[in-house]
């Protein structure tokens, strides 16, 4: 199963900066599903796509808590994957 690295971005550890604390992510190339980009997918692709990952996640006990479509990205080279 493909998540780490490709369906969820590698994280490479803890920062801080200006005493703000995040994390530092691999970044993936493709486009937010808030994009222009994301609406020509059917609707039944799309919630196929979203059911997908939501599994895949929750197989790894991540649960999402903010699923608007702008935390969700079409990964491009990757038959463009959620």
């Amino acid at each position: 199963m493909f998540i780490i690295g490709v369906d969820v971005p590698t994280c490479y550890g803890r920062i801080t900066y200006g005493g703000q604390s995040g994390l530092l992510l691999q970044v993936l190339e493709g486009n937010s599903l808030a994009s222009i980009q994301a609406m020509l997918l059917e609707l039944d692709e799309l919630a196929r796509r979203l059911l997908e990952a939501y599994r895949k996640l929750y197989a790894l006990g991540v649960r999402q808590e903010d699923p608007q479509l702008g935390n969700f990205q079409l990964i491009t080279g990757l038959g463009d994957a959620v």
